[in-house]
């Protein structure tokens, strides 16, 4: 089963439980519910999504053919916040909803490269601390003796 099939599968699941939540919803709006689902399954922390109305997607096609786009909050695996931006081709059959092809689920550049530019100055502000303290640690230790 291809990656894409078998996250299919698992979005059908989650938009079932979450169908249930909306209640009556237009096909327009089951195609943006089912992108979503299919955004959760590849989140590094999908209990903290936060996706936006329906309103605010953009979402087009028609007659079970859709190409839903959006973006969710989420934390990534460092706990931060991040927005990524989705894109997902989405079908609906006599059977459920599939995915049908999937264009961006990333996060957006500028968040990458601050989260990247954030854990660096971390380690390098770490290890200027570590050499401060023992130059400190040297200094005192001579002047005591």
């Amino acid at each position: 089963m291809s990656d894409l099939t078998n996250t299919s599968a698992l979005a059908e699941l989650q938009f079932k439980k979450r169908l249930n939540e909306f209640g009556e919803l237009d096909e327009r709006s089951q195609a943006a519910l089912f992108a979503q689902c299919v955004e959760l399954q590849v989140l590094k922390a999908p209990a903290t999504a936060v996706f936006p109305s329906f309103d605010e997607m953009v979402i087009n096609g028609s007659d079970g053919r859709y190409s839903v786009s959006g973006f969710v909050d989420s934390q990534n695996s460092y706990g931060a916040v991040i927005r990524s931006n989705f894109t997902y081709n989405v079908e609906k059959s006599e059977t459920g909803w599939k995915c049908t092809d999937n264009f961006v689920s990333t996060e957006t550049s500028v968040s990458a490269s601050v989260n990247a530019s954030m854990i660096s100055g971390t380690v390098i502000s770490w290890v200027l601390g570590i050499i401060g303290t023992l130059i400190t640690y040297f200094i005192i230790s001579e002047s005591i003796f």
